[in-house]
């Protein structure tokens, strides 16, 4: 993947319009919070991917009070096997707190019909984990002119529990 562009197995580059990157170096870049108590823009170096810049950093203040950052529209219309990217950490003691069984970060797509659905589960462990680069696919349920992602974390434990974070994601046209 090349700024949002498939390469080829012979080098040439394909698709039919630039991907789309948030980095989140500049704000939430268009990406709205459902609370901003607990979601929002990270600088902590321990959050982000890389030694500099932002990430989103999620919370949930109960097992009950899911939160979620979600994505700018996209048209993505016409276009089939998307693939799209995202650098995830699970909160851990030395950044932030570790989130517990039942508190996992989901990936959703909004549909044409406006249905949130999971696409990809990162389970809370009180196991130390290390960050990941996690690739998949947008289904054609999520490819429409209208065409959202949402990060959700399901719950916690407390309004100062159970961080996740999210960077560099990067949907390839």
């Amino acid at each position: 993947i090349s700024d949002g562009a498939t390469i080829d197995a012979d080098g040439s580059l394909t698709g039919s319009r630039a991907g789309t990157l948030w980095d989140f170096n500049n704000g939430l870049q268009g990406w709205t919070v459902s609370s901003a108590s607990y979601v929002g823009r990270y600088t902590n170096a321990c959050g982000v991917n890389g030694t500099s810049g932002g990430s989103i950093k999620t919370q949930a203040p109960s097992a009950s009070s899911p939160e979620h950052a979600t994505s700018p529209t996209i048209n993505l219309a016409g276009a089939n096997a998307v693939p799209i990217h995202i650098w995830i950490r699970q909160g851990s003691s030395s950044c932030g707190e570790e989130p517990d069984t039942n508190e996992d970060l989901e990936l959703r797509y909004k549909t044409a019909s406006g249905t949130w659905t999971t696409l990809q589960t990162w389970s809370g462990s009180t196991t130390n984990q290390p960050p990941q680069q996690w690739s998949g696919t947008l289904p054609a349920a999520a490819l429409h002119s209208n065409t959202q992602i949402r990060m959700l974390q399901t719950g916690g434990s407390g309004p100062t529990y159970d961080y996740w974070f999210f960077d560099d994601v990067r949907i390839a046209s």
